[in-house]
């Protein structure tokens, strides 16, 4: 079983508990600037372009592992730019400590799938 989040950059404030709205949401950069940034935290990404069931669709995935839980990231390649990308965790994992660093490093927050909450860091 697995453990979904979704990571967006905010424009303003952040959205009341209605939730998100297009609007809301900011374009992080180009796949091959959001794959730099994210390898310049974690050096140990390793990034293959992978082709979905889907005919039109492609994307990045790396997976990198740490003490707690293992970590695999979708970034969208059929798009020049990319407004979200995607980590699945293992559903057993106590921390998921790497999401709060990518949040803070990137100014971005992440919206857990599971539980539906937006998981904000504002320290840097």
């Amino acid at each position: 079983m697995s453990y979904d989040l979704t990571f967006f950059k905010i424009s303003g404030q952040m959205p009341n508990e209605e939730g998100f709205c297009e609007d809301d949401i900011q374009i992080i950069g180009s796949p091959e600037q959001l794959k730099g940034e994210l390898s310049s935290i974690l050096p140990d990404l390793n990034w293959e372009l992978a082709l979905s069931d889907h005919a039109n669709y492609a994307f990045w995935q790396s997976v990198i592992t740490d003490e707690d839980t293992w970590y695999r990231f979708h970034i969208s390649a059929t798009e020049p730019t990319v407004n979200y990308f995607t980590v699945r965790t293992s559903h057993r994992t106590l921390s998921r400590k790497l999401i709060p660093l990518i949040c803070s490093r990137l100014d971005l927050v992440a919206f857990d799938m599971q539980t539906e909450d937006v998981i904000e860091v504002t320290i840097k």
